[in-house]
């Protein structure tokens, strides 16, 4: 069972991941569980959601368009980006834009392959979330959310760069 780290601690799951398939062989997704759906099924049934549809998060993959949110990304309480490749580097922008351009301010998780020495890198972009293996050294990979006590470019996580800091 993988671990969640989310907002700089150990936290429970309660997110059960559905894959395309599932949905296609008839997975009735009841409202007593919360599920982590692929963005093309929400899409599919968003005209059917309340506005206030919080057990209801989606899934993609990091060659996603960050338009495909616009005007959407806050009704969803939270987006998984899944790593194929821990070198595939798409996740990390697909985040920033989500933060940064379509002003997300849910969940942003990231899941699949990626490095503990990325763990850093990826919360600058916006990830406050991280699903990683069950075999995985938790206080490690906390440790690693801080590996650098100054960054000199901006970010989501720090919109000034170095030298307007210390201006």
């Amino acid at each position: 069972m993988p671990k969640l780290i989310k907002d700089g601690a150990l936290a429970e799951d309660q997110w059960q991941l559905v894959e395309q398939e599932h949905l296609e062989s008839g997975l009735e997704l009841t409202d007593d569980k919360h599920w982590l759906v692929p963005l093309s099924y929400w899409n599919d049934i968003e005209s059917t959601l309340e506005h206030d549809q919080q057990h209801l998060g989606v899934w993609v993959d990091g060659n996603e368009s960050a338009a495909n949110f616009r005007g959407k990304a806050n009704r969803i309480p939270l987006i998984a980006i899944k790593f194929p490749v821990f070198t595939d580097g798409r996740g990390f922008s697909l985040a920033r834009q989500l933060r940064e351009q379509q002003d997300f301010k849910g969940e942003l998780r990231a899941m699949g392959y990626f490095l503990q020495d990325q763990l850093y890198y990826l919360s600058r972009c916006g990830f406050n979330a991280f699903l990683v293996k069950d075999d995985a050294d938790i206080a490690s990979l906390l440790e690693s959310l801080h590996d650098f006590s100054n960054s000199y470019q901006a970010a989501v996580d720090e919109p000034r760069p170095l030298f307007r800091r210390r201006a």
